[in-house]
């Protein structure tokens, strides 16, 4: 077989000539230097290590050590409120696995403290709701307004509408949304639905590792045309685990039906009112609210105003300065807010659904939440 010329010469036929010959004799006695010189300051390194080591270690333990632990410190707060990447030792496993509070891990660094080797570990305990949540959708969490919010009620429109709380899960958005910051059980909002499949003791890789949907479950998700009719799948399916599947697999089967022309409902898929609805919105009267605003000179009232929901939920609060404003309805914890899937029509305002007794014992408590 003959050799084809436009591929190139091999490596091995370069010629290798005397110019080549001399730089690498050079290079040869550079690094023949090098080793010279390394052997020759070789002790004075040695000597210049220990004779040094006693204030580096002191540097360390009492300059760069605080240093490096208030930069982590100060970080903190800042990765703890989604700010920052967090670093690997900055993960806390509350964060990434369900039914782990923030103080949780506490209890093996007890154990392992409380131990004569250090090396003792405890079971991690499941502290709190996340993962087995029976009262969901929760309410919004609520505190006495602070000394700052009541000066800015008083010179700016109050944002709270004349309540004496205001929302304050923004202080310690890491926590888990069962008490409030001065440890009143926080309640619910009616009436309940099911926050999802996932359960305790799965940590965030449950989501990326192909934990199949079931199909006969996702099309009774994508038939159902009422909220109720929402609930009554999760009833039946959610505690068999059968579930439209981790995001992996779903988001898959999405691009699988839509590629193939089929259709598919909106689903509201960040589970904010309940696992498994579709998009939807308030049942609507036929009045109009406009919200608190301020400065309102310029602001276009007509524009931003909206139908007034039938069943007004948490931090409704229409703006009286204007005339034609919604009622002055305030929410109602003993009421069932009336919503509807936005594929269908709005039934309007009709008559309110109660919270049962039912309900109450299947959330552990009253939609108002409990004191202490």
């Amino acid at each position: 077989m003959g050799d084809d010329p436009s591929r190139g010469g091999d490596p091995s036929d370069d010629s290798f000539n005397l110019l080549d010959l001399f730089l690498a004799l050079l290079g040869f006695l550079a690094w023949l230097g090098e080793l010279g010189v390394w052997l020759a300051t070789l002790p004075a390194a040695v000597l210049a290590d220990l004779a040094t080591y006693p204030i580096r270690e002191l540097l360390y333990e009492y300059a760069v050590l605080p240093l490096w632990s208030l930069y982590i410190a100060a970080r903190k707060p800042l990765v703890m409120q989604g700010f920052l990447v967090p670093k690997a030792e900055e993960i806390m496993q509350s964060l990434v696995e369900l039914g782990v509070s923030p103080d949780g891990p506490l209890a093996d660094l007890a154990a392992a403290l409380n131990s004569p080797d250090g090396f003792a570990t405890a079971p991690l305990p499941f502290d709190e709701n996340s993962g087995r949540e029976r009262a969901y959708p929760r309410a919004i969490v609520t505190d006495p307004q602070s000394v700052a919010e009541q000066v800015l009620g008083v010179v700016l429109p109050d944002p709270s509408c004349g309540r004496p709380e205001a929302p304050s899960e923004y202080l310690r958005p890491w926590k888990y949304p069962e008490h409030d910051n001065r440890g009143n059980t926080v309640g619910w909002e009616p009436g309940l639905t099911f926050a999802g499949p996932w359960t305790q003791g799965q940590d965030a890789r449950v989501l990326m590792n192909h934990v199949p949907g079931d199909p006969a479950t996702r099309v009774a998700y994508e038939n159902a045309a009422t909220p109720e009719a929402t609930d009554t799948v999760s009833a039946s399916a959610l505690p068999g685990g059968r579930h439209l599947g981790d995001p992996v697999d779903y988001g898959t089967y999405v691009v699988s039906r839509l590629t193939q022309g089929g259709s598919m409902p909106d689903f509201n898929l960040d589970a904010d009112r309940g696992y498994g609805y579709h998009c939807w919105d308030w049942n609507r009267s036929d009045q109009t609210t406009v919200p608190k605003v301020t400065p309102k000179q310029d602001f276009d009232a007509a524009h931003y105003s909206f139908p007034t929901p039938c069943t007004v939920p948490e931090g409704y609060c229409a703006d009286k300065d204007f005339a034609w404003s919604g009622p002055a309805r305030a929410y109602d914890p003993s009421v069932h807010l009336a919503v509807h899937y936005l594929e269908g029509a709005d039934p309007g305002c009709g008559t309110t659904t109660k919270v049962t007794p039912q309900e109450i014992d299947r959330a552990g408590m009253p939609p108002q939440g409990q004191k202490g």
